[in-house]
């Protein structure tokens, strides 16, 4: 015997139930910002239902675990995503990944 307890109940019992995927909300903000060719922007999380801090981390996660040229930061309350594959000027970085990885 295992020792966890599992309650069995009815979907309708519980709000939200989500049964799509991982990264249905990271994917869809990080492809956007990358698309915009910025160097760094100021992401409202207003629309998302999440707070700054979910979000944040959850994007972080995102673009680690996939590898993807973006760094999710927070500052005074306010989320944002910078590109790590280009400089502030538009000169493209080609060793990013691995000058994140060894930082």
């Amino acid at each position: 015997m295992s020792g966890f307890k599992f309650v069995d109940l009815d979907p309708a019992e519980i709000r939200h139930i989500q049964r799509s995927r991982r990264g249905r909300l990271s994917y869809p903000i990080l492809k956007a910002f990358l698309e915009t060719k910025k160097f760094i922007v100021q992401f409202d999380p207003a629309d998302t239902g999440k707070t700054v801090n979910s979000l944040g981390s959850s994007l972080s996660s995102y673009a680690k675990t996939h590898e993807l040229p973006v760094r999710a930061f927070q500052r005074d309350g306010k989320l944002y995503l910078m590109r790590l594959d280009e400089d502030d000027e538009g000169n493209v970085i080609p060793d990013w990944l691995a000058k994140t990885k060894a930082s």
